[in-house]
């Protein structure tokens, strides 16, 4: 059909979505879910048909939170084996870094991963974004909440008092590499066209 053909096969949900709006309006495909559909698939799959591969630092924050993620799950399973076989509570120690593995470590690492995939490009003349603050961030964080979870595991083995000295060191430099990753990506957390939609009276 005439203005619904696409040189590239589009994903089909915005397929399906541009399909029915098209029915619906009986004019070409445009807007949100039309002619994005094939901007979207180009982005995905460019005309050599490779996909094209996530940056390095969005692969970097996804695939190190993963390994928190694991690093959480054993510290989960050895709490309920110390608990359920052993008959003795987990100390606050070990809860608290299997909690900054599982919920910091990997929900929060996915999380800024996946915003600095998809958030849209800073403005033209922007001065606060930079990648190499994105990667003070991400060493910043990595090292801090890798440093913070060995402390609170040595700490739960009675391990020297000045270990605390550390793992309240790891958790001031958490603190900091959240604040450069948001202080770097403020910019980038703005509407396109979505301010114009709400103008005309859309809510969505």
């Amino acid at each position: 059909m005439e203005g619904r053909d696409f040189p590239h096969s589009a994903p089909s949900y915005l397929e399906a979505i541009a399909a029915f709006r098209g029915g619906l309006s009986g004019k070409p495909l445009q807007g949100l879910y039309g002619n994005r559909a094939l901007e979207a698939r180009r982005a995905v799959l460019p005309d050599s048909g490779h996909v094209v591969p996530v940056h390095t630092n969005v692969r970097r924050f996804i695939k190190t939170g993963i390994v928190f993620l694991f690093a959480g799950l054993l510290i989960g399973a050895w709490m309920l084996v110390e608990r359920e076989i052993g008959g003795s509570w987990p100390g606050p120690y070990l809860v608290s870094a299997h909690a900054h593995a599982v919920q910091l470590g990997f929900v929060m690492f996915l999380i800024l991963g996946v915003a600095l995939w998809l958030f849209p490009k800073p403005p033209e003349g922007d001065t606060r974004y930079r990648p190499e603050r994105i990667d003070a961030a991400y060493w910043t964080l990595t090292v801090a909440t890798a440093v913070r979870i060995a402390g609170e595991v040595a700490r739960s083995a009675a391990g020297p008092e000045w270990l605390g000295w550390i793992v309240t060191a790891a958790g001031v430099a958490q603190v900091i590499g959240f604040a450069i990753y948001f202080w770097t990506m403020w910019s980038r957390i703005r509407p396109v066209g979505s301010h114009l939609r709400e103008a005309k009276g859309q809510r969505f």
